[in-house]
């Protein structure tokens, strides 16, 4: 009989560091990459409070040092983002400085908090990121640097949205005299969520001569939890299952309906006595320019349900138990 495990979301944590597929190159430097994986809220008024989370990658061989200091000592700004605008210079809000060091293959994570600039007009607007602004740190390649997003911007501070049939100085649900109570409508957004649901593992075969040894097989279980479909290219997104560090599935996917599910599996050995066991991941993996190709049904609206992770020991107990 097969024992499986079922990770539900509530038992999942979100994995810290994603472990992306970069091609390597030869020469000997770091290469830092940047994307924006979403600015939150999507609309904003001029001076409205933002949060953008930014991912810094470092695709090469090489340490990254991010922390670089200016000849005089001074801080050397290793991040800026800046509010872009047509037919207006670049505007710069945030910077930050002093991030330690991006070992080779790895990735750090910005929650940014920023402002919108009170000079921002109505529009399609963007919020762009710069990684190394001042070249201050030697690359393979300096031209993969910069990503955006783009943010809508609304009326200016103070502009109040009329209600239909609403009349001056009542709120609405507030009753008065001889008028009927008029209650805020509901407004679903339109939200497409690929998800990695469950990553479930069982034993295939077991090893007649060694019951603590056999072949399992991972299985990632990927829906859209959204309320619409995820349309895209087949090119810009992923399924990987790693264990450890070690890539063993990437399995490309392209549209999913809403409520769509899709399997990735995959197979491997696996000593429930070895030792340096590592965990099993499952996570999906967007190509990072997704949110500036100007298809926003492919725009995750929910990044922390992305991965689902299963520790040794839960696997051990499936031969141990």
């Amino acid at each position: 009989m097969r024992r499986i495990i079922r990770l539900n979301p509530g038992l999942a944590g979100i994995a810290a560091l994603a472990c992306l597929s970069f091609p390597v190159a030869a020469s000997a430097a770091p290469d830092l990459r940047v994307a924006i994986e979403f600015v939150s809220p999507e609309s904003s008024p001029p001076n409205g409070e933002i949060t953008v989370r930014t991912r810094i990658m470092n695709a090469s061989r090489d340490t990254a040092n991010l922390s670089v200091r200016k000849p005089g000592g001074a801080v050397q700004h290793m991040v800026r983002w800046f509010y872009v605008e047509p037919g207006k210079p670049d505007k710069f809000i945030l910077a930050m400085s002093n991030l330690g060091e991006l070992k080779p293959f790895s990735n750090k994570w910005l929650n940014a908090k920023m402002k919108v600039p009170g000079t921002a007009t109505p529009g399609s607007r963007r919020i762009c990121v710069v990684v190394d602004p001042a070249n201050a740190i030697r690359e393979q390649n300096e031209n993969n640097n910069r990503a955006c997003s783009p943010i809508k911007i609304t009326g200016k501070p103070g502009i109040v949205a009329r209600v239909p049939g609403l009349k001056p100085g009542l709120k609405p649900g507030i009753r008065k005299p001889g008028l009927k109570p008029i209650k805020p409508g509901r407004l679903q957004k339109t939200c497409v969520n690929p998800a990695i649901v469950e990553l479930q593992v069982g034993i295939i075969r077991r090893d007649p001569r060694n019951r603590f040894q056999g072949t399992i097989q991972a299985k990632a279980v990927l829906n859209n939890r959204g309320n619409a479909d995820y349309v895209t290219n087949p090119n810009q997104q992923s399924v990987q299952i790693h264990l450890g560090r070690r890539l063993l599935k990437n399995e490309r996917f392209g549209n999913l309906r809403k409520g769509e599910t899709k399997i990735i599996a995959v197979q491997l050995p696996w000593n429930a006595a070895g030792e340096f066991q590592e965990n099993l991941t499952a996570r999906i993996v967007y190509d990072p320019d997704i949110r500036m190709d100007g298809n926003p049904r492919n725009d995750d609206c929910n990044m922390r349900d992305n991965s689902k992770t299963v520790t040794p020991a839960q696997v051990n107990r499936l031969f141990t138990g």
